[in-house]
């Protein structure tokens, strides 16, 4: 019994591959907001309660050291960038 090895896809090849399994990916995001209304309501208010909550929690505690910066401004980039 030999072992053959398979290589990982290089150059165009690998990001076809990567652009095809991030399709994929949005495309069962899509699937899912369409089946499940709820959830795309769900996904509109989860950052504003982050940003309610946690950063003007967390801005009164001065629990995280932000090195003077607001922790808000801190804390919105973040929360942006995974909506």
């Amino acid at each position: 019994m030999s072992v053959e090895l398979v290589r990982a896809p290089r150059g165009l090849r690998r990001v076809r591959a990567v652009a095809m399994r991030m399709g994929a990916f949005a495309l069962v995001e899509l699937q899912k907001l369409r089946h499940d209304r709820t959830e795309l309501f769900t996904r509109m208010v989860q950052p504003a309660l982050w940003l309610l909550i946690f950063g003007q929690t967390f801005s009164r505690l001065h629990v995280v050291d932000t090195g003077g910066v607001p922790y808000l401004a801190f804390l919105a980039p973040g929360i942006i960038a995974q909506s």
